[in-house]
């Protein structure tokens, strides 16, 4: 029996998205194309442009209009895709996301040809859309026949948009977490004084590490507020802020004029340094009015540092429920101060790697079984078996 032709619509490379269909290409069971809407754009590292992956890609041509603000990704318009869908005669699409021209022209060609289509989501506020978007994303969800979710919160999104449950897999948008935790397991082993380091007196240095765009829904300016209420308990506490963004420059001078040294900004660091800032610190804090994921809290879990996050965030309910893991209010500075103190009371270097919490979101997220469970779907919307020699198995 031939494979199953599966052509993929998404905005722009990810290393996230890379993943996934690098492995789907590996294991062969289904022929891949994967079209990109842009290489790259404004608001995403230059070098993701290079995360391309394995597997068939192509960008098309067209035109990316930014005027939904400097915080928000660009709207892509890629005519062209029409064209590519007659000519690669996909069994399913797969559509990322439906707020562009050229997601909404794939799926109305799939709708009048009669190709199955699938409606991938990160995310989603239902309660800001207003009365006619709800009337227009209902119209798009309907017309899919099947869906993929990045989160339980995304799933529930598209749930109250009509989606059947029984229609929606449920997929994470992740890094590959498994070189982050080896290489943090690596990190910890050539530093000797690591633990001593961690368990040193109460002078030592502690910090607090943000990792994201530098815009106001991603909680920034709350986590700075909530360091100006905590500083005086901890006088040897420091923040390190990662990320760039439209709010660098008031993030910039605050640290320069409030915090002084306390306050450090970082504009990019390599993947290493990232893996050892994760390593090395004592809580991530990811204090999000709105966040589809939060692959960053994901990363830092498997390092094996405490994180906060708020219950905006997608990765929520891919974290387990655990005393390393603490749930804040969004927009409650009280909430997230005493969150920070709760975390800082933790000791991270207690903690080995080998969690078997740690082990599981590991398993969860490994790209074998992303890659499974994305075949899966597939193989279930176009009533094709799926292969029991093909299903992953859990790490350890």
């Amino acid at each position: 029996m031939p494979k199953k032709r599966v052509l993929v619509v998404i905005n722009t490379v990810t290393p996230y998205t890379s993943q996934l269909y690098s492995r789907v290409a590996e294991r062969n069971n289904i022929d891949l194309m994967v079209l990109y809407c842009s290489k790259g754009h404004r608001n995403r590292p230059v070098d993701w442009q290079n995360a391309c992956g394995t597997h068939s890609r192509k960008i098309l041509p067209g035109l990316h209009l930014c005027i939904r603000g400097g915080s928000r990704d660009p709207i892509h318009i890629n005519p062209s895709i029409a064209s590519e869908l007659k000519q690669f005669q996909p069994d399913v699409v797969v559509v990322h996301g439906y707020s562009d021209l050229t997601n909404l022209i794939s799926l109305l060609v799939c709708r009048i040809s009669g190709t199955p289509s699938v409606l991938e989501v990160d995310g989603g506020d239902y309660e800001r859309h207003s009365r006619i978007t709800r009337i227009l994303v209902r119209s798009v969800v309907r017309s899919c026949s099947g869906f993929i979710a990045a989160s339980q919160g995304a799933r529930d999104f598209l749930c109250r948009y009509d989606a059947p449950l029984a229609s929606v897999t449920i997929i994470p948008c992740t890094t590959n977490l498994s070189e982050y935790h080896d290489l943090s397991m690596e990190i910890r082993g050539k530093r000797d004084d690591f633990r001593r380091a961690k368990r040193g007196s109460e002078s030592r240095p502690r910090s607090l590490l943000y990792v994201g765009r530098l815009v106001e829904e991603k909680g920034v300016l709350d986590l700075l507020q909530a360091f100006r209420e905590i500083r005086e308990e901890y006088r040897h506490l420091r923040l390190v802020i990662l990320g760039r963004g439209p709010l660098a420059p008031r993030v910039r001078r605050d640290c320069g004029v409030d915090f002084g040294e306390n306050v450090i900004h970082l504009d990019h660091v390599s993947d290493h340094d990232l893996v050892e800032l994760y390593s090395t610190s004592d809580v991530l804090v990811l204090p999000s009015h709105r966040e589809p994921y939060g692959i960053v809290a994901m990363e830092a879990f498997v390092c094996g540092i405490p994180v906060i996050i708020t219950d905006r965030c997608g990765c929520s309910s891919a974290l387990p429920r655990s005393p390393w893991v603490i749930r804040s209010r969004a927009g409650d500075i009280p909430n997230l101060c005493e969150s920070i103190r709760s975390a800082l009371e933790m000791t991270s270097s207690d903690r080995s790697l080998d969690d078997p919490e740690i082990l599981k979101v590991l398993w969860e997220n490994s790209s074998d079984k992303m890659a499974h469970d994305f075949e899966d779907s597939i193989f279930r919307l176009t009533s094709a078996p799926t292969r029991e020699d093909a299903m992953p198995h859990p790490i350890r």
